[in-house]
This record gives structure tokens, sequence and C-alpha cells, in this order.
């Protein structure tokens, strides 16, 4: 009866060192896979970063293209209202106000 004692309480302590070996490796593949969850954020991080300032640099020479065509349109449409002698605007709004004149 004795030996059955000592054989179970053998197998207890067998099971609680097994218990205690699982946990200890649970502990450490919880450990492994934090750093590896950090490492995959920080890449992540790196790579939104890249392709947001991509996207910045897109869409900054994008604005500077628009805006100069822009300035372009503006440069000529001066230059061609500037164009206009002053007798001919003169003219155009003496015929406004006859017309109005006329209403």
């Amino acid at each position: 009866m004795s030996s059955l004692i000592d054989q179970l309480a053998a197998m207890e302590s067998e099971a609680g060192t097994l218990i205690e070996q699982a946990k200890a490796e649970a502990e450490t593949l919880q450990q492994q896979a934090d750093v590896r969850i950090e490492t995959i954020k920080k890449d992540l991080a790196a790579v939104l970063e890249q392709k947001v300032l991509a996207f910045t640099a897109e869409a900054q020479a994008d604005f500077e293209k628009a805006s100069t065509s822009l300035e372009d349109k503006i440069r000529k449409t001066c230059a061609g209202l500037d164009g206009i002698s002053s007798e001919r605007l003169s003219a155009q709004v003496d015929k406004l106000v006859a017309r109005f004149r006329e209403i």
C-alpha cells in the first residue's frame, strides 16, 4: 500500500513538474509572440510612413504643376486684358450705356 502511495506521490510530483515546464514554455512562447508582433507593427509602420511620404511628394508635385499651369493662364489672361486699348474700352462702355438707355 505504501508503494502505491509512493507511486502516486511520485506521479503527482512529476505531473507538477510537467505543469511548471509547460507554464514556462507557454511564457517563453508568449514572449516570442509579443516580440514578433512588435516587429511586425514596426515594419508595417515603416511601410505606411514610406507610403505617406510618397503620396505627399506626389500630391505636392501635382499641386505645383497645377499651380504653375493656373499661373500661366492668369498671366496670359491679364496680358490679353492689358492689350485692350483704352479707346476700345471706352467704345464698349459707350455701347453698354447706349443699350441700357434703350431698355
